[in-house]
């Protein structure tokens, strides 16, 4: 996500600190436009960025709309939908799955409801829900407008249950949001964790307020107004779906790609996201987006009235007191790209990627997807080099430090590990926090704070108390402390948990590696010890004990040989996001508490030799070492949800 950039010399310090007493003066958006976006120019610019880009990001086929003052001044696909076939993208009717960007026509429905007076943006949400209840976790409940600013509190879980590539597994919106309700961790309100189980829960309201199916309401309420006819968030399930896509649209909607050495590899089947539809499942063209985009551009006219569009502009989430990036109502503001304001939404699915970015100051909207992999970055970089290209670069404006308010005098409270508030925490998904890279905050050489996050790294002056910029990448930094003064999170393009050094899932892995390798050393010099000649005068107790630690280390090395390779071959079949866990992982689990319940024998045994007269100090010292190891394993894996079945 975020974090900084070298540290210089103190010369720099201070020049950054006088830096942040100058205010930019910013021009007229009307005076910015440098290319005319109806010019010849213009479609040879974008054209030619296209089929660069594309090459060096290998994507198949791609589709992109622009809208500049009132109207769609460009629309074009490129590559292909479907390569087998030999069916070109065309921006008109070919269908792109635009993955989140749906919420944003999710959260303009709930804004409908809200101005109508049938929802308020204050009401407990169980308050409309009717076949789904959300357990009362903390003292607050969880409002409407903490579903629209990602504060709800959730867990994140997704494995095996988010997309479905078996029409057969999909599951009702309602039952979904039964069956794999994640856990509430923190109260509502109070930091941003990106949440997709929210914004299928605002569906659900959307479909109980209304009383229609959330499908039926959106096309009779956003999608006929605005003529979007080749949109719709219905999938083409079997027949025991009541929603499900028209036949006219099942054959229009593009095929998905990952790159490979000759080409490209096409996947033939559909990404099903049913079971969390209002959250990610729309399937549209990119001339119909336009319309969408141009309608939010327009005060949302034909969908809302000015005055609510307008309130739908306002923040409820500010990412820090920075205010920089801020949630308004769902839609994602900020000014990270070439310094112009953009308020809009990324998407994502398994292989699809698609931005909607519309920038109110400047009449000026784009929407772009792609059918490959690779397509996230190429989409950001499509969107970069066109809104440089036609508006230029302006420069982000900088908070003024306030001289009166004091900064830190010890910056130590703020070093530490954190990490992010978007991850699964009660079940066996916590595996997937291994591929996410903590912060690690420690104390600059000339002041200020360097903050590393995976690859990056970025180095912050205190520009306010707990609030933090670097000035290179006009990233900001806020902590937060409890009523004892603690720091407890840091908050930047997203939220953090401060955690123990020893809980960073690098260390936790770092940990579970040398227990293992510890358990496979235990095998390999018990396996040794076991041959006659070190055994001929050996006492029964003894022989026990080394009998019971033996079958108790290698029935876990035997659960981490098949946890492991079942692990491998799931994500190297890429079969992860559909059906996890797979029945090797399963067995493994099974597996692993078996092995749980026999390494009772050597606990009993070291009970044994410690009350017993057989055996010197140092052999009943290293038996303790090497049961106490087992022990550590086993609470290793315990708190990665490993003993026993917690899948869900």
């Amino acid at each position: 996500m975020y974090l900084l950039t070298d540290y210089c010399r103190k010369i720099w310090a201070w020049t950054a600190f006088a830096m942040l007493f100058s205010t930019p003066v910013f021009a007229e958006s009307s005076s910015l436009a440098i290319t005319d976006t109806g010019s010849e120019q213009f479609v040879e610019f974008v054209e030619e960025q296209l089929q660069t880009k594309m090459k060096e990001h290998k994507i198949a086929g791609t589709t992109l709309a622009i809208v500049h003052k009132g109207s769609m001044v460009y629309a074009q696909g490129f590559g292909f939908s479907d390569i087998t076939q030999n069916i070109p993208v065309n921006a008109e009717q070919t269908l792109f799955r635009w993955g989140s960007v749906s919420k944003t026509v999710t959260w303009t429905a709930i804004m409908q409801l809200v101005e109508q007076g049938k929802i308020s943006l204050d009401a407990d949400i169980n308050d409309y829900l009717k076949d789904v209840h959300i357990p009362n976790t903390f003292k607050e409940p969880i409002r409407v407008r903490d579903l629209l600013s990602h504060t709800a509190g959730f867990e994140d879980l997704i494995l095996g249950h988010l997309f479905e590539k078996d029409a057969a597994q999909v599951l009702t919106l309602t039952d979904y949001l039964n069956r794999y309700q994640p856990k509430r961790v923190r109260a509502a309100g109070e930091l941003f964790s990106y949440s997709n189980y929210s914004t299928a829960l605002a569906g659900q309201i959307i479909a109980n307020v209304s009383q229609m199916s959330f499908e039926d309401y959106v096309e009779k309420h956003i999608f006929i107004p605005l003529q979007m006819r080749q949109s719709t968030f219905r999938e083409p399930l079997p027949p025991r779906f009541e929603e499900r896509m028209q036949p006219a649209l099942i054959d229009l909607v593009s095929k998905s790609f990952t790159p490979n050495q000759t080409g490209f590899s096409q996947l033939d089947h559909f990404t099903f996201i049913s079971g969390v539809g209002p959250a990610g499942s729309m399937s549209a063209t990119v001339t119909d987006m336009a319309k969408f985009a141009q309608a939010h551009l327009q005060e949302c006219s034909g969908l809302l009235m000015p005055q609510t569009c307008s309130k739908m502009r306002q923040p409820l989430l500010s990412m820090t007191s920075a205010n920089d990036v801020t949630i308004n109502h769902g839609f994602f503001q900020h000014r990270k790209i070439a310094g112009h304001l953009r308020f809009g939404h990324n998407g994502g699915t398994d292989y699809f990627h698609s931005e909607m970015g519309i920038y109110p100051e400047l009449d000026f909207a784009i929407l772009i997807s792609s059918n490959t992999t690779t397509g996230k970055a190429f989409n950001k970089a499509i969107e970069t080099a066109i809104v440089e290209h036609v508006f230029g670069t302006v420069q982000s404006p900088l908070l003024k430090r306030k001289t009166n308010e004091p900064t830190s005098s010890d910056l130590s409270r703020f070093t530490g590990a954190y990490v992010d508030t978007r991850r699964p925490q009660s079940n066996i998904e916590v595996l997937v926090t291994f591929s996410q890279p903590s912060i690690l905050v420690t104390q600059g050489e000339y002041g200020g704070l360097i903050i590393n996050y995976g690859d990056e790294r970025f180095t912050a002056l205190e520009i306010a108390p707990k609030l933090f910029e670097d000035l290179n990448n006009n990233r900001h930094f806020e902590f937060v402390e409890n009523e004892y003064g603690a720091i407890t999170h840091l908050k930047s393009l997203g939220s953090f948990d401060r955690v123990a050094t020893y809980q960073t899932p690098e260390n936790r892995l770092l940990s579970l590696l040398i227990t293992v390798a510890f358990i496979v050393f235990t095998l390999v010099v018990g396996l040794i010890r076991s041959m006659k000649r070190y055994t001929i005068n050996e006492s029964p107790l003894k022989k026990r004990a080394r009998q019971h630690l033996l079958i108790s280390v290698a029935m876990w090395t035997v659960f981490i040989t098949l946890l492991t390779s079942s692990l491998v071959h799931d994500i190297g079949e890429y079969a992860y996001p559909y059906s996890f866990p797979s029945t090797w992982v399963i067995t493994a689990l099974a597996f692993g508490l078996l092995s749980t319940l026999v390494s009772l024998m050597p606990a009993y045994s070291l009970y044994s030799i410690w009350r017993g007269p057989e055996g010197s100090l140092l052999y009943r010292l290293m038996y303790s070492l090497r049961v106490s190891v087992i022990a550590l394993l086993i609470l290793q894996l315990n708190a990665l949800h490993l003993i026993g079945f917690n899948y869900f």
